[in-house]
């Protein structure tokens, strides 16, 4: 009982295949000794998508959810890869409920405010992995603010019905405003 012995098999032609692999040992007496197994070659690398949020999509806080799709006959794992605030990259696992489900992950955006990017990784068992298109998404955890510019205290001021549909935040986008006085709701 030596060292084993080795060959190399070079399955760079072959894309995805179940083939029975055997070795025949002789010795100097003309003794064999024959042995099989089956091998799975795979040299096709998984596919990986994300199907939410959409590209430019604005998400905030601790709960957003992240889906996608990834497939491969052998696929072993499934990740998004988002921001972790520090200029990097951090993964979360990613997992469904029945076949033919979304993957997904939950992705907690607090304290990001900016453009950033998200992507899926898809890696089969036999180690190859394919990313989906990266998909960059605005996070908004900005909390807005309101200064009250007029009336002016000890005024008396009558409000008539106001057009709020060209009421915009500096990014161009509607705002809701609720107006309260005296804790109570203006209608």
């Amino acid at each position: 009982a030596g060292d084993p012995y080795t060959a190399t098999w070079d399955t760079t032609g072959h894309i995805r295949d179940c083939t029975n692999r055997q070795t025949a040992i002789s010795d100097r007496d003309n003794e064999d000794s024959i042995d099989s197994i089956t091998v799975v070659i795979d040299n096709t690398d998984p596919e990986a998508e994300i199907t939410a949020p959409n590209k430019n999509d604005i998400v905030s806080g601790d709960q957003v959810t992240l889906e996608g799709t990834a497939s491969d006959d052998n696929l072993d794992t499934v990740e998004f890869e988002v921001p972790d605030g520090d200029g990097g990259f951090t993964s979360l696992s990613a997992t469904r409920e029945n076949a033919g489900d979304p993957y997904t992950a939950t992705w907690d955006t607090t304290g990001l405010n900016g453009d950033y990017t998200i992507r899926l990784t898809a890696t089969d068992e036999a180690g190859n992995s394919a990313s989906s298109q990266d998909v960059s998404v605005e996070v908004d955890n900005a909390k807005p603010s309101a200064t009250v510019n007029s009336p002016m205290n000890e005024k008396t001021y009558y409000l008539d019905t106001a057009d709020t549909s060209e009421i915009l935040n500096e990014n161009g986008k509607p705002v809701a405003i609720n107006i309260k006085i005296d804790d109570a709701n203006l209608k």
